[in-house]
């Protein structure tokens, strides 16, 4: 399946969420966002008991679901105007027992998300410690895909390779708008290639040090400078 994964690191907790037995309400604060125009992505995780395989008090094997619950733009209304707070509420469907929900904002400029996971209390305790752990390993390795409409997967403890596999996943499709700026920089396209990196960072380097150049443009190739070595640093952290 073909999807961009935003990583759950990237999130925080809700401004506020209540819970009921039908139906779930959260407030947001999008109100930094200076766009024109947002997107908001509202998705879940979830757990159905019939799915679980207990051996003794630990979850041997569950199958955990996923599904967009809504994806829309929203307008700021005016250059005057900010988004404020949002209230989102909908109905809590009977499948929504122990859930993980993500609520996502995108713009121009940047993002934001809020993550929130529920486990019901009227549940034994080492039960509820193994499906919050569930959803605490889903966030560790996993992401909010937000291009599909829905996705469906088996989660088992024990399938390390498949946990791996996820992971190498994850990195490679998530966009990561600071990265992107980075490569930007360095006349690139997103590669894991350090080679091509470091070779991308040197040509810059000569092209634009201050001692190359005219005595007035040394003030901007030292900014320009500085950009180079700041991008190359990240990435040279992150693929090196």
């Amino acid at each position: 399946m073909e999807a961009r994964w935003i990583p759950l690191s990237q999130f925080g907790r809700m401004e506020s969420i209540d819970i009921s037995s039908d139906r779930i309400t959260v407030k947001t604060d999008p109100s930094n966002f200076r766009d024109n125009r947002i997107t908001e992505n509202i998705f879940m995780y979830w757990i159905e008991d019939s799915t679980v395989v207990f051996n003794g008090k630990r979850i041997e094997r569950a199958a955990v679901f996923g599904i967009t619950l809504l994806k829309k733009t929203i307008h700021r209304g005016g250059v005057f105007n900010n988004y404020g707070q949002i209230l989102i509420s909908f109905q809590r469907q009977a499948f929504m027992r122990d859930f993980m929900l993500c609520i996502y904002y995108e713009g121009k400029t940047g993002s934001m998300g809020y993550i929130h996971i529920s486990v019901e209390r009227s549940q034994g305790r080492a039960t509820r410690r193994e499906k919050e752990r569930i959803f605490r390993e889903i966030s560790a390795n996993l992401g909010m895909p937000l291009n599909v409409s829905s996705i469906s997967f088996n989660y088992d403890n024990t399938d390390r390779e498949f946990w791996e596999s996820v992971r190498q996943e994850t990195k490679r499709m998530e966009r990561n708008p600071l990265e992107e700026k980075y490569f930007e920089i360095l006349g690139l396209e997103r590669t894991e290639d350090f080679e091509i990196i470091r070779k991308a960072y040197r040509g810059m380097v000569k092209k634009y040090h201050p001692d190359s150049g005219k005595s007035e443009e040394r003030p901007e190739r030292e900014k320009k400078m500085q950009e180079i070595n700041e991008a190359f640093e990240y990435l040279e952290g992150r693929f090196g």
